[in-house]
């Protein structure tokens, strides 16, 4: 996904079953280790920002970020 994919998804709410109000913040965790800590890759020469959980590296999710003018 890229950034704006990104933030379009965050305004939208969340993936809560039958959630319908909106959302200021993004809370990512890891489905596999639920409750513990995610790290944040940023990777500058891709430009991209990818979250992994802590426990089993398993990717949450990669964030393109181009360059902006």
């Amino acid at each position: 996904m890229n950034l704006e994919e990104f933030f379009a998804g965050a305004a939208g709410g969340c993936q809560a079953q039958g959630c319908t109000h909106p959302h200021e913040a993004v809370v990512m965790h890891a489905s596999c280790h639920k409750g513990k800590p995610t790290w944040t890759e940023v990777d500058a020469k891709k430009r991209t920002i990818t979250i992994l959980c802590s426990v089993c590296d398993k990717k949450i999710a990669t964030i393109e970020c181009p360059f902006i003018n």
